[in-house]
């Protein structure tokens, strides 16, 4: 299997990567942004958290790529309370202006995890219900592979899967954007689902200001693993730069 991995994450890189949410007017060439926030807290208690994410576009003709590396860290005194690294890269090519095909690869590592190493491949079929200047609204589906290991121990829990999600944003005014990203793993021995929702403002043509909800929820979480919360959240207020 790591050969498999591997060989997916050197093909995405070839073609070179995203599914973005304001994806109404992509035109060719690179697009980024940079996102960071946190907080620290001083005092009769002590806590910090950091949120970073690193996201890289790349439209050539009929082909959407992207890159996604996101981090999130936090600690309440000396006890690290949460640790997660992310890494996400994804393929589109447009068939249509409504249809298009994508292949998608993924990296989890969260200590705190039921799971601490996930690993995702997948590759389907999607469609645009709804695209316009102000909204955009996509769903899409396919058969996928995921590999999690199971925290405490050295043992994966590894099994086919569908993987199915939805994708929207609805522009309010000119500077203020909502997104909302669900992403299903459709398994027998385990369904994982994630819930994203974020409101974006704009402040400048380069920045602007971001809160966004994580939901992360597994349905079967196996005895043995050492972390036993099915549900993880994480609120998340932070600065973006764009760059293209």
């Amino acid at each position: 299997m790591n050969k498999y991995r591997v060989g997916l994450i050197v093909v995405l890189l070839q073609t070179m990567t995203v599914v973005w949410a304001d994806d109404t007017a992509d035109l060719d060439g690179f697009k980024g942004k940079i996102q960071l926030g946190g907080a620290l807290n001083y005092g009769n208690t002590e806590s910090r958290n950091i949120s970073t994410k690193f996201i890289l576009k790349h439209v050539v003709v009929d082909w959407k790529n992207s890159l996604n590396l996101s981090y999130y860290f936090s600690q309440d005194g000396q006890e690290t309370t949460a640790s997660k690294f992310n890494i996400d890269l994804n393929t589109k090519y447009k068939l249509t202006d409504q249809n298009y095909l994508f292949i998608s690869g993924e990296a989890t590592f969260d200590k705190f995890a039921a799971y601490d190493r996930v690993y995702r491949e997948a590759a389907g079929y999607g469609h645009n219900l709804y695209k316009n200047s102000v909204a955009n609204w996509s769903l899409y589906a396919g058969p996928g592979v995921t590999h999690s290991r199971i925290a405490g121990t050295r043992d994966y829990l590894n099994q086919f899967v569908g993987k199915v999600g939805s994708n929207f944003c609805y522009k309010f005014i000119d500077n203020i954007l909502y997104t909302q990203d669900i992403i299903g793993y459709l398994g027998k021995r385990n369904t994982n689902l994630q819930f994203k929702n974020g409101l974006e403002a704009q402040i400048s043509k380069r920045l602007a200001l971001d809160i966004s909800v994580y939901l992360d929820y597994n349905t079967d979480i196996p005895k043995k693993s050492k972390n036993k919360k099915s549900l993880d959240t994480v609120t998340k207020f932070s600065i973006i730069y764009t760059f293209a």
